[in-house]
């Protein structure tokens, strides 16, 4: 859906964005170390395309477009915070932006099998890989909180992952 003057309207906006969300949020977890900052430029780069949607060209495709956004909103975030070290040069940048332009698709199915594969958990394993991955808590503060061994905690995390790999693997063989 797009406006009489070819512009994307709020739902296609809405479409588009959900669409490169999955590949934007690799993007960006694969420059930035840190979880809650790369949260904080996902949101950056958010506003920055509502912002310029006017100069979107629909010719173009859209993802190309929002990782150009998140490329310059990192790039502005690595001047502005020098305590930051950098990890990847201009070129590796580059070749992360073609990367996660590729397997944007593959990250969708990816992520909806993950989903899907986590519903299918137990409450109580759910509820361990929300505090490990939603809550960022470390298996010792998991620990804590259900009083519990850290040990068993990690051990728990390790059998957790390794069934939800099984599972979307499983899911992905099956849907190809």
């Amino acid at each position: 859906m797009t406006q009489d003057d070819g512009k994307l309207d709020r739902a296609a906006l809405t479409v588009q964005w959900l669409s490169v969300l999955p590949a934007l949020s690799t993007y960006l977890a694969a420059i930035v170390p840190d979880v809650h900052q790369a949260n904080e430029l996902l949101q950056t780069v958010a506003l920055a395309v509502v912002e310029h949607l006017d100069r979107y060209d629909p010719q173009r495709p859209f993802k190309a477009w929002v990782l150009g956004i998140a490329r310059n909103k990192v790039l502005e975030w690595r001047r502005t915070t020098a305590t930051h070290p950098r990890l990847f040069s201009a070129a590796a940048m580059d070749q992360l932006d073609q990367a996660c332009e590729r397997l944007g698709d593959e990250l969708d199915h990816r992520l909806i099998a993950l989903r899907q594969c986590v519903e299918q958990l137990p409450a109580n394993q759910r509820q361990v890989i929300a505090m490990r991955y939603q809550d960022d808590l470390k298996p010792r503060h998991i620990a804590q909180q259900r009083d519990a061994d850290p040990r068993t905690i990690a051990m728990m995390l390790s059998r957790i992952r390794a069934a939800l790999r099984k599972c979307i693997e499983q899911r992905l063989e099956r849907a190809s």
